[in-house]
């Protein structure tokens, strides 16, 4: 693709949503996905250039959340085990499994959620974490194993299924949670964008410029995550899962 200045400015401030959005909460690529098949990215190509600015947005990420004895990093990688497992099955069950019924049946999912959130906050908005396992719990694998399910299914807004089960199941404080959430989108996405570079997918220059932007947001959005604790990144979960909900519902 040809990339005027105007264009790349375009993907630059889209990048820097992006990041900021994929870091307080999820679902950044709902807006750079349409964004770059408008301006003419082919589908394919776009969703492979997306990768490389998640994965340096997380990296960037990562390790400012690092930098401030946040990320835990033995918990991420026992965490990636079942995550990186269920999205194995999960890419299986698709080729077999109506993705309309698995659809509604996480966005059910995700309104209940939406209801513990608003009216029983007080586990969401803890300042300290109160899990126990620093490798992982019988009731940890099984339920990672159905959020990389999800990711292996349908990929859209895992984020905001990993947070949600950290909290819920890993007994993390948000703050907690959302650094490992950017942990495991790193190792996630470094195994996807390596297949895109093996089969030539990728467009440096989209990628690159999507990442500069991601970059950029994601770090304010580390920082204000950080400072806002888990009160501000309540709100924008909760935000973000009324938005999923109801697209996977099909109510907007």
């Amino acid at each position: 693709m040809e990339l005027t200045l105007q264009t790349i400015l375009i993907i630059l401030g889209v990048g820097f949503i992006s990041g900021f959005i994929n870091t307080i909460s999820a679902g950044g690529s709902f807006i750079t996905l349409p964004v770059l098949i408008l301006l003419g990215v082919p589908p394919h190509v776009t969703n492979a250039s997306n990768r490389v600015a998640i994965v340096l947005q997380s990296a960037a990420s990562c390790i400012l959340y690092y930098s401030q004895n946040i990320l835990n990093v033995k918990k991420s990688l026992y965490l990636a085990i079942p995550s990186i497992l269920g999205s194995i099955i999960g890419a299986y069950l698709a080729v077999y499994i109506d993705a309309d019924i698995f659809k509604k049946l996480i966005g059910v999912f995700m309104i209940v959620t939406i209801f513990m959130m608003v009216f029983k906050p007080d586990r969401w908005i803890a300042t300290k974490s109160r899990h126990k396992h620093e490798t992982l719990s019988g009731g940890e694998f099984i339920v990672f194993v159905g959020i990389g399910m999800y990711g292996g299914f349908i990929q859209a807004g895992v984020g905001a299924l990993l947070l949600t089960g950290m909290v819920l199941v890993g007994h993390f404080d948000l703050k907690n949670a959302n650094a490992i959430k950017m942990a495991l989108s790193f190792l996630f996405n470094v195994s996807s964008l390596t297949i895109f570079l093996i089969n030539g997918l990728v467009d440096w220059g989209v990628g690159l410029a999507l990442a500069v932007g991601s970059i950029i947001g994601a770090l304010l959005g580390t920082k204000i995550s950080i400072k806002g604790g888990a009160r501000f990144t309540r709100w924008a979960l909760i935000i973000t899962l009324i938005g999923l909900s109801g697209q996977l519902l099909n109510i907007w």
